[in-house]
């Protein structure tokens, strides 16, 4: 038996995303996976579904009708939920019946929200993942990287459980509403840049520009450079801050390409990602440099926190 459910609205834009194409790097492939990796994971827990299971990533507002019974979730920062018109809890399990129609909708234009439906996806997957990258026209419902569209229907055979309850604390989310300066671990390449222009970036403002996408998030401020004018091409972990000949710095997220030869000033701290991601274009963001163990410390302690939850409901 399968359930199924179609995008009626698919909104701004609806991508099938799971964990990503972990490891395949090396070969050429985008890493991919979710832009908030914390949110994604959060939402297939409520759903009652295993960590890494595929999600659709929105953006926008959706609407989407289901065919059969199931159980549904929701997880992102500032999200509206309705099931046939009503309001529903945005941060807990919901179970729907054969018919019901779901919208969603956010309060910020251009912030992620993940839906999860429980059970096993029916999608095949490319190179270990069914993750979608338009860039790479790869993954998603049909693997050619396209978004989802009205009309397109999901197939889901239903996890072997009853029904569950789940509820997450708001306490849990990421602190997205955060004005703190974001932290960033100094790459290899940091004393590339001079300390005047190392203080200049961190003691100025940039904000995310539109020309931001899930491949990387770039910014507007002044202008920094590592007066480095070659540097053979590396790999690119997720949150790299590389600076171009133009001196205006670019966060690579999800989508990045494999490889960059630009040099980059640091990596944002794995626990600021989340909030990063979900910046909109207007968005000011500041930095601050942090020890590589304080922000290992930090990221272990959100993780400790995160993982006795889970344990403990």
């Amino acid at each position: 038996m399968t359930i199924s459910f179609t995008i009626i609205n698919p909104g701004f834009l609806s991508l099938i995303v799971d964990a990503g194409r972990t490891g395949m790097q090396e070969q050429g492939f985008s890493g991919s996976g979710p832009l908030d990796v914390e949110a994604f994971n959060f939402a297939n827990w409520l759903s009652g579904n295993p960590e890494g299971n595929p999600c659709i990533e929105i953006a926008g507002d959706v609407h989407i009708r289901f065919e059969h019974s199931a159980t549904i979730a929701v997880c992102g920062p500032a999200v509206s939920l309705a099931v046939n018109g009503e309001p529903a809890s945005e941060l807990a399990t919901i179970n729907l019946s054969a018919g019901d129609d779901v919208q969603i909708s956010q309060q910020l234009a251009g912030q992620r929200c993940y839906f999860a439906v429980q059970g096993a996806w029916q999608i095949p997957e490319i190179a270990g993942s069914v993750c979608t990258v338009m860039r790479e026209k790869l993954g998603g419902l049909a693997g050619d990287g396209k978004p989802l569209h009205a009309g397109d229907t999901i197939h889901v055979v239903p996890a072997a459980q009853e029904n569950i309850s789940r509820i997450l604390p708001a306490s849990m989310l990421a602190p997205y509403a955060s004005d703190a300066p974001v932290d960033i671990i100094p790459a290899y390449q940091h004393d590339m840049f001079s300390s005047r222009v190392r203080a200049t970036f961190y003691s100025s403002a940039y904000s995310v520009t539109p020309q931001s996408d899930r491949m990387g998030y770039r910014l507007s401020g002044p202008a920094i450079s590592s007066g480095f004018e070659a540097m053979r091409s590396e790999g690119i972990n997720c949150g790299s801050v590389q600076v171009p000949a133009d001196g205006q710095p670019i966060i690579m997220l999800a989508d990045r390409q494999t490889l960059g030869g630009y040099p980059k000033i640091g990596v944002i701290a794995p626990y600021d990602l989340p909030r990063v991601a979900q910046s909109v274009p207007g968005t000011t963001l500041t930095f601050n440099p942090v020890d590589p163990e304080n922000a290992r410390g930090t990221w272990l302690l959100r993780q400790a926190r995160i993982d006795n939850f889970f344990r403990n409901n």
